[in-house]
């Protein structure tokens, strides 16, 4: 599989925020905004790397097109690492957009 960016919003654990989104960033993922959540982006090379989670081609029908590239993760993959527990809470990868 190509390399392909993943988006994801990552819940940090309360007043982690910051901490997380820096370790993450040493990490090699892309943090573009610190909030409620974290929003970041990486290439699944590194989710798999640091979350154990795999992906696979995607696909959806959106209103009256069909959205294709884009990766889903396995279901029940995902593993927050021993070292990013005290930090992260969840991860949940972002689908393509459905617009009314």
């Amino acid at each position: 599989m190509a390399t392909k960016t993943v988006s994801a919003e990552i819940e940090a654990r309360p007043g982690q925020e910051r901490r997380a989104a820096a370790v993450l960033q040493e990490l090699g993922f892309r943090i573009h905004h610190i909030g409620s959540t974290i929003s970041a982006d990486g290439p699944a090379e590194l989710w798999n790397q640091h979350f154990g989670v795999s992906f696979s081609a995607a696909s959806k029908e959106i209103g009256h097109a069909q959205v294709t590239g884009w990766l889903r993760p396995a279901p029940d993959a995902l593993a927050i690492p021993t070292g990013l527990r005290d930090l992260i809470a969840g991860v949940s990868f972002v689908e393509p957009p459905e617009l009314y």
